[in-house]
């Protein structure tokens, strides 16, 4: 047991060095960059909308609230892959 140990620190050890000369990765640290990509796009495109929104409430005093809400929807709804073609 305390040779498998052993091996097992000399293996994290190794690691470590390698990973500080090579673009070495975990599969969890792949995973991480993957998920802060995607809250990037995420955050990208709210940020879109959120202007958008911005462009619409400033642009025409008369735009309500609801008026607002059923134009992001209406986006919303473009964006969302077709759903009667997956229940078919």
């Amino acid at each position: 047991m305390s040779d498998t140990k052993a091996t097992t620190e000399t293996l994290d050890k190794l690691y470590l060095e390698w990973s500080q000369f090579t673009g070495a990765k975990t599969r969890r640290e792949i995973e991480l960059q993957a998920q802060v990509e995607a809250l990037g796009i995420h955050r990208d495109i709210l940020a879109e909308h959120m202007a958008h929104i911005m462009a619409i409430t400033q642009g025409c005093k008369e735009n309500t609230l609801e008026d607002v809400v059923a134009h992001c929807l209406e986006e919303i709804e473009a964006m969302s892959p077709n759903t009667e073609q997956e229940s078919e």
